[in-house]
């Protein structure tokens, strides 16, 4: 089930380059604009900052919250006796 999405997902992709291709998009000048670089920079720059600032906290308790409730019963299930 799990092959089928990413089969899925591979076709999408090359849609999409078809798609920009069609239309005169050319990747590799993508990928060296300068202004297009900054621009992801920037983005990742503030993705990190919210990532550091105020998600990665709340979301490591929460990980590990729902790892501790599911671990004992897993051992539990897993157990010889």
């Amino acid at each position: 089930m799990k092959q089928q999405g990413f089969f899925q997902l591979i076709v999408i992709v090359l849609i999409f380059i078809i798609i920009l291709s069609l239309f005169g998009v050319s990747l590799t000048s993508l990928f060296n604009n300068k202004t297009i670089r900054e621009n992801f920079s920037v983005l990742w720059n503030g993705i990190s900052y919210i990532w550091n600032t105020f998600l990665s906290a709340p979301v490591r308790i929460l990980g590990r919250l729902i790892f501790d409730s599911i671990k004992e019963p897993l051992l539990r299930a897993l157990s010889p006796n």
